[in-house]
């Protein structure tokens, strides 16, 4: 347990240090609070100003995923392709996909939205599905349902667990979507709850050289730091989501600790996870700091240094803040230290990062602008493994992203795009939980040969002779040397 707690700890740290490093910016005023907040800013609009974010993020309010493959099966080329699509409401979700395999060829098609779940294929004549909105209602007398022909062969308590999903899938689709900034969520707590001190000019070691820095600080006891946990969760409206991850856990909890005959521990809230991390400390003891040094002239960040208990972390950009070429990470967990240096080359024709430790082991990344291609290189004790690197092919315009892979001669495609509608409506489609049996039946019918199809080849067994038939066998169950066709008279001869 205890070892659990320090990487979890670790992690703590982690966490807070990626969402401080997310910012770099300049401001005229002096407050400590306004300092490290605009520190962050710069570097946040920076990173939403970039194409590739602006794709993810959009690409999640009506935009899709495609995932493409072409290979080899059975000495014959097979192409597969599927697409999901994401509504901008957030209250709908599709996906298509096709293969063809020489001449076979299949399709289908789903669609999930607060009023129908509905597949669909050319295979078959119609769409079949369910109306979401009547699913309780009809579902115990359907051919399915306990008061109907009970197909499934269903007991009243696994009825009563379908109804209650389809309640809570009604509930999830018909709740009201919020648009969070989580960045900004974040910010606000962290700036109402911390305590901000202010070291106008001070020196800070930056790469073995002192440097005149504005050394801001931010401290959180364990109570700010339950405090901006629940914030983020209140202002994010994930109060029910938590709540459902944290008696998933405890169910799992539970179970484990009864099979080895131990006491389970479980969590009623953040609270008590922040509790088990930081046992031993009080409300008001400073857990976690937060240091930024930001050079004098545009207040940007040169560096920054998390501290939690027996751990610290140390991340280096340079004092050239114009230029970001090296960035160091230093991580001391106790006595043990260790280091990651990442170079950038930011050249017209190529785009370099080398991620190495102090062993010289690592990962080179390289993007060769005119070829469109990106090349990831394992490096062991300074050497480059070429025999494993990996190479992609990249596409990527101000909406759309194409990464392509040929793996040992299997070629595939994953293509994000920012705005794609989907084609899939289904206006007309059957009900499964209104279908009479006879229409059920000819659904079965359609189906029969695809299923045939997916169903494994009974296997050759080898053949055994009969051992009732052709041998007669001793009580010990070997074969015995008496003939059945006559019994013998003789005497035996002593």
């Amino acid at each position: 347990m205890k070892n659990m707690k320090k990487i979890i700890s670790l992690l703590l740290v982690i966490v807070m240090a990626v969402g401080v490093l997310a910012l770099t910016g300049c401001s005229g005023k002096k407050d400590p609070a306004e300092l490290f907040i605009n520190a962050f800013n710069t570097y946040n609009d920076a990173i939403k100003k970039h194409d590739l974010y602006k794709i993810a993020t959009e690409a999640l309010k009506g935009g899709s995923l495609t995932v493409g493959l072409e290979t080899t099966a059975e000495d014959e080329e097979l192409k597969v392709n599927g697409t999901l699509y994401f509504d901008e409401t957030g209250k709908a979700i599709s996906l298509k996909a096709d293969a063809a395999m020489g001449e076979n060829q299949f399709d289908a098609a789903f669609l999930l939205n607060n009023e129908k779940l509905v597949i669909g294929s050319s295979l078959l004549g119609n769409a079949y599905g369910i109306d979401i909105s009547k699913a309780k209602e009809n579902f115990p007398t359907s051919l399915f349902g306990t008061k109907g022909l009970n197909m499934m062969g269903l007991t009243e308590e696994d009825e009563q667990e379908i109804l209650k999903a389809f309640d809570e899938l009604n509930a999830a689709f018909n709740k009201e979507q919020k648009d969070v900034d989580l960045y900004a969520l974040y910010t606000e707590a962290l700036k109402k709850h911390a305590d901000f001190t202010l070291e106008e000019k001070a020196t800070y070691k930056i790469n073995e050289e002192d440097v005149k820095s504005n050394i801001v600080t931010a401290a959180l006891t364990k109570a700010d730091i339950k405090a901006i946990m629940n914030d983020i969760v209140t202002g994010a409206d994930l109060q029910d989501t938590l709540k459902d991850l944290l008696d998933t856990y405890n169910e799992s909890a539970k179970a484990e600790a009864e099979m080895w005959g131990e006491t389970a521990i479980t969590y009623a809230s953040l609270n008590d996870i922040v509790d088990e991390m930081l046992e031993g400390k009080n409300e008001e003891d400073v857990v976690l700091t937060i240091k930024l040094a930001l050079d004098t002239k545009h207040d940007a960040i040169m560096a920054m240094e998390l501290n939690a208990d027996k751990s610290k972390l140390q991340i280096i950009l340079g004092k050239d803040v114009k230029k970001l070429s090296n960035i160091k990470f230093i991580m001391t967990d106790n006595e043990e230290v260790s280091e990651l240096n990442i170079t950038i080359k930011d050249e017209p024709a190529r785009y370099a990062i080398e991620m190495l430790d102090k062993e010289l082991n690592g990962l080179t990344i390289v993007v060769d602008r005119a070829h469109k291609e990106c090349t990831m290189t394992p490096v062991t004790k300074g050497e480059p493994d070429t025999d494993n690197a990996v190479t992609f092919g990249y596409e990527l315009s101000a909406d759309a992203l194409k990464l392509t892979f040929d793996i040992e001669g299997d070629k595939m495609t994953l293509t994000l795009k920012a705005k794609d509608e989907s084609p899939i409506k289904y206006t007309d489609y059957k009900d499964l939980l209104t279908m009479s049996e006879e229409d059920m039946n000819k659904l079965m019918e359609e189906l029969e040969p695809y299923l045939q199809d997916l169903m494994p080849e009974e296997p050759d067994y080898p053949q055994y002779p009969d051992f009732d038939e052709d041998m007669d066998m001793g009580e010990d169950g070997t074969e015995s040397d008496t003939d059945d066709s006559a019994e013998s008279t003789e005497e035996p001869t002593l």
